[in-house]
């Protein structure tokens, strides 16, 4: 089954979709037995959903606590950052969500694509653990708005409460592998 034929669409794009919207139709991209094919599908509307947004992707933690490249949309990323380090790092070290107007401006920050000028980023969480951090970069500095970043917030905890038709998100993802 497809979920996208009961998505509303405007004019291939969603620049002028309201915030609730792009929560509407990431819930019904949810509708799948297979998590990764969720995941993939919400990225990409994430990644439409503003023309400002230049990548948007997940990083899964290491029993280490380092982070590794997930699925993504966009240019190709780092593909590790260390615990701690940057705003992906940051952010799984902290367990909470990050807004970062002007990234240039953000001790340590890690550029994988030099263009990047805001970003929001949100831990998903599997009992009290981080198992990984949703990423979304921007093209402009305060690029993304209060109601966005919301909305983000709220697409994070779909994303992170899809391993449950399937046990675990990094068993989920490896098993795909």
């Amino acid at each position: 089954m497809c979920s996208q034929d009961r998505l509303l669409w405007y004019n291939g794009t969603m620049n002028n979709t309201p915030d609730t919207l792009l929560v509407a139709q990431a819930q019904a991209l949810c509708d799948t037995p297979h998590s990764l094919s969720a995941i993939c599908n919400i990225l990409a509307l994430i990644y439409w959903s503003a023309d400002s947004i230049n990548w948007a992707g997940l990083y899964f933690t290491d029993p280490d606590g380092s982070l590794y490249l997930g699925p993504f949309v966009g240019k190709p990323a780092c593909m590790e950052i260390a615990a701690g380090t940057g705003v992906v790092g940051t952010c799984a070290s902290r367990k909470e969500p990050l807004l970062v107007p002007d990234v240039h401006a953000f001790p340590g920050h890690i550029a994988c694509d030099s263009e990047s000028r805001s970003e929001a980023v949100f831990p998903l969480m599997q009992d009290e653990t981080v198992i990984a951090v949703l990423d979304i970069d921007c093209l402009q500095t305060d690029g993304i708005t209060p109601d966005q970043f919301r909305s983000f917030q709220t697409i994070a905890g779909l994303i992170a409460d899809l391993p449950a038709k399937e046990g675990n998100l990094r068993s989920g993802i490896s098993s795909a592998d």
